[in-house]
């Protein structure tokens, strides 16, 4: 089994590569407040775990803040 090392009080959004508005995991974060951006093929490619981001959901727009490469 996959160990994260973020709690998630250190969530602050979700971006899910595949899947849409109405996936089972879009509907659980919404429903407990975690803003979520939906279906971002291949965006496991671009950003990697670690990452700083900011979310803009209404949007659909992800930015990368600051890279784990360069923490």
């Amino acid at each position: 089994m996959r160990q994260h090392k973020y709690k998630t009080q250190d969530v602050g959004g979700v971006v899910i590569e595949i899947g849409g508005n109405l996936s089972h995991g879009s509907i659980v974060l919404r429903e407990i407040g975690l803003p979520t951006i939906a279906n971002i093929r291949g965006v496991m490619q671009v950003i990697q775990t670690g990452d700083e981001l900011v979310l803009r959901a209404r949007a659909d727009m992800i930015e990368v803040v600051q890279s784990s490469e360069s923490i």
